[in-house]
Parts: structure tokens; sequence; C-alpha cells
């Protein structure tokens, strides 16, 4: 069996622009489901403690399926934009991880 690979990120919007941050990563999820077949799941989340923070959780149906992701030819061209959208670099707060148990 394929080891599920897991990845968290962490954005936080620049002030007055997560309304526009929501939107767009609703539109990446969209994207994703629509080009990855080997993403086996996306989420996001609003974070209770920290206002502006979105939490992202993919999980890939393996290390290939992942790598692929990293390729998306659809991405490189909305990264300007993420960037206009959130403090720091787009990608600097991610986490991969192994996932042990998912229903």
């Amino acid at each position: 069996m394929n080891q599920l690979v897991g990845v968290v990120g962490k954005l936080r919007a620049k002030s007055g622009k997560e309304a526009e941050l929501v939107a767009m990563m609703t539109e990446l999820s969209g994207l994703a489901k629509v080009h990855e077949p080997g993403m086996v799941q996306h989420a996001i989340f609003r974070s209770r403690t920290e206002p502006g923070t979105l939490i992202v959780v993919e999980v890939f149906r393996d290390q290939a399926a992942f790598e692929d992701h990293t390729k998306a030819t659809y991405f490189p061209d909305l990264l300007p934009r993420l960037g206009a959208l959130i403090e720091g670099q787009p990608g600097g707060a991610v986490e991969m991880l192994d996932v042990i148990s998912k229903s």
C-alpha cells in the first residue's frame, strides 16, 4: 500500500484581505479537485484563535501525487495573486506529514 502524504499550510491574510484570500483558496481547491486526481482531500479552515488565518490541509495518495501537485500548471500563475493577499511568502509555513489514519 502506498503511504498517504499530508500537507498542512498556514496562511495569514494581510489586513482587509481575508475575504479575497478565502475566495482565492476556494478557487484553488476547485482547480485541484479537477486537475489533480492524486489529491484525495483538500480542506480549508479558518482559525478560531488567530484572526485572518487560514489552515489548508491536503492529503495525497502518495509522494508521487504530491510531487505532481508541486508541478501543477495552473499554480504558478496564481502565486503573485496569493503573495499580494498574505503575510510572508506563499508556502512559508508548510508542514509535511505521513498520514497514519484517514477515514
